[in-house]
């Protein structure tokens, strides 16, 4: 088996996967009534972290369609800014990157950028207390 047929197998269990999470995370949760404004809170932050979640499983079913594509075209793995290959190491941890290594820490380091986003326009977590790290999923 090639490394695109395993990149193209590993991207389709992947998106399956996403796309079960979305249906899940897409159910509206209901508020139920709460007994002080602490409660509220607890909710309002739980349906933030819900968004966010929904934002990035959204995003990365996206990415990983796009790489599906380049698997068809026998682009999968090729940096779209250098042309050179992308490693297989870089490949196995994030099989629909579109940037080798050395692409990716000269363009900057994008993490987070759908957090800032929602905090932005005002949907994502609220913090209270001390700073919580930023909810990341394994992929």
């Amino acid at each position: 088996m090639t490394t695109a047929e395993t990149l193209r197998i590993t991207l389709l269990g992947r998106c399956h996967e996403l796309e079960q999470k979305v249906r899940r995370l897409s159910r509206p949760q209901e508020e139920t009534p709460q007994k002080d404004e602490s409660e509220r809170g607890s909710f309002e932050e739980i349906e933030g972290d819900r968004v966010v979640a929904l934002e990035i499983a959204t995003r990365t079913i996206t990415q990983i369609q796009e790489a599906l594509r380049r698997c068809e075209v026998g682009t999968i793995g090729i940096c779209r800014d250098c042309g050179e290959e992308i490693s297989e190491k870089r490949l196995i941890a994030i099989p629909w990157a579109t940037l080798c290594t050395g692409c990716q820490e000269r363009n900057g380091d994008n993490l987070g950028y759908t957090l800032r986003k929602h905090e932005r326009r005002g949907i994502a977590p609220r913090q209270s207390g001390p700073k919580r790290p930023a909810p990341f999923t394994r992929f």
